[in-house]
Order: C-alpha cells, then sequence, then structure tokens
C-alpha cells in the first residue's frame, strides 16, 4: 500500500498552491491600483468642484457697490480674458475727515488701519470721480496718488476701497493662481491641463471651464451669474 505523496503529486500541489499565490497577489495588486485610481479621480473632482466653488464665491462679488464708478469708466467690476479673470468689488466705505480739495494727496479718513499701501481707492460725487493709489499709510491718513482733481464735499462724496482679485493660469506649471490685492498668487488648483474662461457680455454670464492632467478629456465646468456686474442690478 503507497503511503503519502510521490515526488510528481507533491510537485504539482506546489506548483498549484504557487498559482494559486501569485494569482491571489496580482489580484490584490491589481484592486490596489484599481482603487487608488478611483480615489485619485475622486480627490480630483473635489479639488476641481473647490476651485469652482471659490471661483464662484469671488464673482459673486464683482461689482459690488460699484454702480457709479462702473458708469463712469473708472473701474470694470469684471473682466474676462483668455484664462484670466479680474474681480473689483468695494470693500469698505472710508469717511473722509474733512472735504478732499483740489491738488490734496493727504487724507484724513477713519477706518484706515489696516489698509496697506499699493490698495486702490474711488473717490466721487455727482460731477466727478477718481481712482487713487495709496502710497503709503500715516496713522488714520492715507497718502494718494494722483492728486485730488476737484473739491469733493465730504457729505456729498464717496471714498471707497477698492478689492481686487485676479486669476491666472500658468500654463506651463499646470496651476491655476489666485491674486488678492497686489499679494502673491496662491496656488488654487495644480495639475491643470487646460483653463477657459468666457463671458457673454449681453447675458452677464460668466463660464468657466478646466480640465486636469490627470484626464484631460474630462471637463469640469460652471456657468455663473455674477448679478452685482450686471447694469439692472448694480448698486
Amino acid at each position: 500500500m503507497r503511503k503519502g505523496f510521490s515526488l510528481f503529486e507533491s510537485l504539482i500541489s506546489l506548483g498549484l498552491t504557487l498559482f494559486i499565490v501569485l494569482g491571489g497577489m496580482q489580484f490584490f495588486e491589481v484592486s490596489r491600483t484599481f482603487f487608488q485610481r478611483l480615489k485619485d479621480r475622486s480627490e480630483d473632482r473635489r479639488a476641481a468642484l473647490a476651485a469652482l466653488d471659490k471661483i464662484d464665491q469671488d464673482l459673486g462679488e464683482a461689482g459690488r457697490d460699484l454702480a457709479v464708478p462702473i458708469g463712469r469708466g473708472l473701474v470694470e467690476g469684471l473682466a474676462v480674458g483668455t484664462a484670466r479673470l479680474t474681480i473689483d468689488c468695494a470693500e469698505k466705505e472710508l469717511i473722509p475727515a474733512g472735504d478732499i480739495q483740489p491738488g490734496q494727496t493727504r487724507v484724513a479718513v477713519g477706518g484706515a488701519s489696516g489698509i496697506k499701501a499699493g490698495r486702490r481707492v474711488c473717490l466721487f460725487d455727482e460731477l466727478n470721480a477718481q481712482v487713487f493709489r495709496v502710497e503709503a499709510v500715516e496713522g488714520n491718513a492715507l497718502l494718494l496718488a494722483p492728486e485730488a482733481g476737484a473739491l469733493y464735499r465730504k457729505e456729498k462724496s464717496r471714498l471707497l476701497l477698492l478689492s481686487r482679485v485676479e486669476y491666472t493660469m500658468d500654463a506651463a506649471g499646470g496651476i491655476i493662481r489666485r491674486r488678492e490685492n497686489g499679494g502673491g498668487a496662491q496656488p488654487l488648483l495644480e495639475s491643470v491641463s487646460t483653463l477657459d474662461t468666457f463671458f457673454d457680455e449681453e447675458r452677464n454670464v460668466v463660464t468657466v471651464r478646466l480640465a486636469l492632467r490627470s484626464n484631460e478629456r474630462r471637463h469640469y465646468a460652471r456657468t455663473m451669474f455674477p448679478k452685482n456686474s450686471a447694469p439692472s442690478f448694480r448698486r
């Protein structure tokens, strides 16, 4: 009576076991790769949608409280170029301490704290309007350039601190960058393949479309209505 397995049978058994083990390892590797791709795609989708949400939020501010400056051609409120968005709004109103005289460059205001050189302010009344650059801040006074071109009565004029947000595409690096009030451009979204921006001025509708390098055939798009820049909504 034969006992145990022959060498041939043992080799076959070992081979089958090895085949099953290698097959299992291959299956787990394929599964791991598959789920990693799903995870990466999910993260890409979340990052792209978060970037569009931020752009949408900023577009909602475009032209806010700038009806007069936009109407007089001092600011645009919203400018759309090739892979570029420029968004202007009034951050807050500043109250001059008194009338602003022709030729004046130093203006004392309430709320000067926190304003930095390089910011822009808009001054206007029923007849005149100007945009100035803040050259320096001295206590509660702003040093402006150029000089005031007319007399602005305190009770009949408004002085607004302007805010500007810019979105640009660094094509070489594949990065959408966001710059606020002339500061450093911060990365909003990386590994971007394309960024397309469209502005239907008649309907006041902005469309932003982007694709990521991980899947250039998949586009993420958002159509937005920045109501504050629409003539019928301006205030």
